[in-house]
Formats: structure tokens, C-alpha cells, sequence
């Protein structure tokens, strides 16, 4: 260690060994990890949803690729594309129209 003035210079390693000797140093004390315990699938068709926006590029012009993907069966309840302006909301409600009951 060293002292000049009111300036104190000291090793990283002393600093560990005095905050140590102090009972100052303890494990950060983490939640318990939630990975593995996944994702309940629905039981019956049209009770969960997922969306998915794709960017793709036709000819030079940008469109939005909106699905709506029924969590139970996996297949596409509905899709559209649209230009950029164009938004997800739409496709969603229009596909909870022309959902089958």
C-alpha cells in the first residue's frame, strides 16, 4: 500500500483479502433459474395464438408478412401482406372474424 498526501494506491489483490478477512464478500444470491420448466400447450384449438411479422422483399419493395399461428394444432389461422404502413393489429382482428367457431 501506498500512502502519499491524501492518496491511498492499493493492489486489487489487498483489497479482496482485507474485504474477505471483514465478511464483506458473499455470493450474489440469484433467483432460481425458470429454464426447462416451459410452456404449457393449450388443450383445444383457438385458445392461444402466436403472431410472427416477417420483412420480405419483393421485387425491390418492402411488405410485411403477418401470420396468425393457432397454438394447439401449430397450422395458420390467418395471413396477410401488406405494405410497411400496414400492421399487425389488422391481421389479428380480421383473423378473429373469420375464425371458425
Amino acid at each position: 500500500m501506498m500512502l502519499d498526501g491524501d492518496f491511498v494506491a492499493v493492489s486489487p489483490a489487498s483489497v479482496w483479502r482485507v474485504l474477505k478477512q471483514a465478511g464483506l464478500l458473499s455470493r450474489w444470491k440469484a433467483k432460481p433459474s425458470r429454464k426447462g420448466i416451459g410452456f404449457e400447450q393449450p388443450l383445444q384449438p383457438h385458445q392461444h395464438w402466436h403472431i410472427d411479422v416477417s420483412y420480405i422483399n419483393v421485387c425491390g419493395t418492402f411488405y410485411y408478412l403477418c401470420s396468425v399461428l393457432d397454438g394447439h394444432s401449430r397450422s395458420i389461422v390467418h395471413w396477410d401482406l401488406g405494405q410497411p404502413a400496414h400492421s399487425s393489429s389488422h391481421a389479428i382482428s380480421r383473423s378473429s372474424f373469420e375464425s371458425p367457431a
